[in-house]
């Protein structure tokens, strides 16, 4: 005959080494996947330092495995770009209103030596502002009328001050030229 307890009320116990297999069981998997992860993020930083270590060496970040202080070392880092940024951003605006001051200037000039490139013409003054050129000048020709052509770049205020017969069929004319861009 077989031995049965019958007695409903009896409490399972687990022996100590049980509890401790299961127990040992339970903590393996968390902790290989903390362990996977740690080596996974060393060598994600690794290979990141192997990538842009020129950057790095010249920005003086150090990397770690501590992700509070690779939070503060790319801070220091976006700071320092950012203020770069600003920087260029200051000089490229400078070069370009260089580059369009200059390129205004050059219009100008061009139109000023197209109009003394006729010969007979002196100049007597000349005042240049921002947008702004005029001229004063004095005109020997043998021509009774002479026109002055200007590029249509420009709105021109044309006043004849004089215009005075020398002898021999020359004439003797003073005019003041402004040119403002349009």
């Amino acid at each position: 005959m077989e031995k049965l307890n019958l007695y409903p009320y009896k409490k399972r116990r687990v022996k100590l080494t049980t509890f401790l297999v299961l127990v040992l069981i339970m903590c393996l998997p968390p902790l290989a996947f903390h362990t996977y992860f740690r080596f996974l993020k060393a060598q994600t930083v690794e290979e990141f330092k192997m990538r842009y270590a020129d950057v790095l060496r010249a920005f003086s970040v150090n990397l770690s495995l501590d992700s509070r202080k690779n939070l503060q070392e790319v801070d220091k880092a976006i700071k320092i770009f950012q203020e770069q940024l600003k920087d260029l951003r200051r000089k490229i605006e400078n070069l370009n209103n260089f580059l369009t001051l200059r390129k205004e200037n050059e219009e100008f000039l061009e139109e000023t030596l197209r109009l003394f490139s006729v010969g007979g013409r002196y100049l007597n003054y000349l005042k240049y502002t921002k947008g702004t050129l005029e001229l004063i000048f004095y005109e020997v020709s043998s021509s009774a009328e002479e026109e002055l052509n200007f590029s249509p770049a420009f709105s021109v205020e044309v006043v004849k001050e004089f215009d005075q017969p020398l002898p021999k069929g020359f004439y003797l004319r003073k005019y003041k030229v402004v040119l403002r861009r349009r």
